[in-house]
C-alpha cells in the first residue's frame, strides 16, 4: 500500500488504510463465523452445483460483510483522523 500512498494526501493515505482496516476486519468476522456462514451458503445455494456455490460466497461474503463493519466507521475514522491529521498549511510571511 505504501507505494501507492507516496506523495498522496494525508486524506488519501487515510482512505487507504481504512480499506485495509475493513478488509482485515471483514476478513476476521469470517473467520469467526465460517460455520454459520457456510450453512448460510448451502441454504441460500440449495440445489446448486458447486461452482454456483462457490460464486455464491464471495458476493455473499462481501454482501454481509458491509452492514456487519458499518457499525466500527465511526471509530475507524476517528482513529484515523487522530493518527493522520491534515498537514497544517505553512505559515507565509505578509510583506507590505
Amino acid at each position: 500500500m505504501a507505494n501507492y500512498t507516496l506523495g498522496r494526501s494525508r486524506a488519501a493515505l487515510r482512505t487507504g488504510l481504512f480499506h485495509l482496516s475493513f478488509n482485515r476486519l471483514s476478513i476476521l468476522m469470517g473467520l469467526l463465523l465460517i460455520a454459520p456462514f457456510t450453512q448460510l451458503i448451502l441454504w441460500v445455494s440449495a440445489g446448486a452445483t458447486p461452482e454456483r456455490q462457490l460464486a455464491n460466497a464471495p458476493v455473499l461474503f462481501n454482501v454481509l460483510s458491509v452492514p456487519a463493519v458499518a457499525g466500527f466507521v465511526p471509530f475507524l475514522a476517528k482513529r484515523l483522523e487522530h493518527g493522520l491529521p491534515d498537514r497544517a498549511e505553512p505559515a507565509t510571511a505578509i510583506t507590505e
